[in-house]
């Protein structure tokens, strides 16, 4: 049976280190749409869209997490993923990720010029919002 080929990566937000270890891929979350890192891939600077990012063990396992903003980049056979938000899958308040869903649609269907001031912002924290629900169901 073949070998199967790591690579070390990490993932860090502001809040600390959410995983570290070897893995077989990646599928991430880059602003202009996913794409996947096996090991032994070339060279590579890519900035973070809002998503799932999943992560594939060489048992097989997988994790994800739910990341907002920053980079990912890969050298030498190496990743480091820098996340401006990030989460666990089985660490989303799934409750408070309703809520905010919630409240983001409301203020999106606003009446009022006042409720609807910033639609940028309220679209960026419904999108945060639904992504932690998609990516809480991983939860183990």
């Amino acid at each position: 049976m073949p070998e199967t080929r790591t690579f070390p990566t990490r993932i860090v937000t502001r809040a600390g280190e959410l995983f570290s270890g070897e893995i077989v891929g990646a599928i991430i979350p880059g602003a202009d749409g996913y794409f996947g890192v096996k090991a032994n891939h070339a060279p590579l600077v890519a900035t973070l869209g809002i998503g799932e990012l999943a992560v594939t063990m060489p048992d097989g396992q997988g994790y994800y997490f739910a990341v907002s903003g920053g980079v990912a980049e890969v050298r030498d056979n190496e990743m480091v993923i820098l996340a401006d938000i990030g989460e666990r899958a089985e660490d989303i308040d799934v409750t408070r990720a309703e809520g905010a869903a919630e409240r983001a649609r409301a203020r999106l269907k606003g009446e009022s010029e006042e409720e609807r001031v910033d639609i940028t912002r309220v679209q960026i924290a419904l999108a945060r919002a639904v992504n932690r629900l998609r990516v809480a169901k991983h939860r183990r």
